[in-house]
């Protein structure tokens, strides 16, 4: 994944009063330049210390927000519900700790690598599933995810919608 120049820290990029999404002036017809768009980098991606295995969140994953209209993030691009819209890269080992969804559906579309999933739904159940390019993952509301790149790392859109 290319990243572009602007590249944040979480800490950076979600504490700022107004974390810079794009660093240019949108108007009623809307044309992002993928250099112009701000990355970030998760070290790790939703940290969860209730976890003490892959679930706990570890190792690097480079994330271009493409659209944001969550919280102070918010582009007033979409209109539609869309909440989050991003492309992102796990390196080789990384993970994204589980994390719940209380507001939100997310669907992982992987482009490339492997991505192990696991889900726990609202009465406690958990399922694990390995996806490989082509394969996507939909979280619905009230559950819980996490998720761990392959030896070669994963490319994931993501796309979220408020529930």
């Amino acid at each position: 994944m290319k990243l572009s120049r602007h590249v944040y820290t979480e800490q950076e990029f979600h504490q700022q009063e107004e974390p810079p999404v794009y660093h240019r002036e949108i108007g009623p017809v809307v044309f992002k330049q993928g250099d112009e768009v701000a990355t970030v980098k998760y070290e790790p991606c939703h940290s969860n210390a209730e976890y003490s295995d892959y679930r706990q969140g570890q190792g690097r994953v480079w994330t271009k927000w493409l659209l944001s209209e969550d919280g102070n993030k918010a582009e007033g691009i979409s209109e539609s519900g869309i909440n989050m819209f991003a492309d992102f890269y796990m390196e080789p080992g990384a993970s994204i700790g589980q994390h719940q969804h209380s507001d939100k559906e997310e669907i992982y579309y992987l482009l490339e690598g492997t991505l192990k999933i696991s889900v726990e739904d609202a009465e406690g159940g958990c399922t694990e599933r390995t996806l490989m390019p082509g394969d996507m993952h939909f979280i619905r509301l009230g559950q819980s995810h996490a998720a761990l790149a392959g030896s070669e790392g994963a490319r994931v859109v993501s796309v979220c919608v408020k529930g």
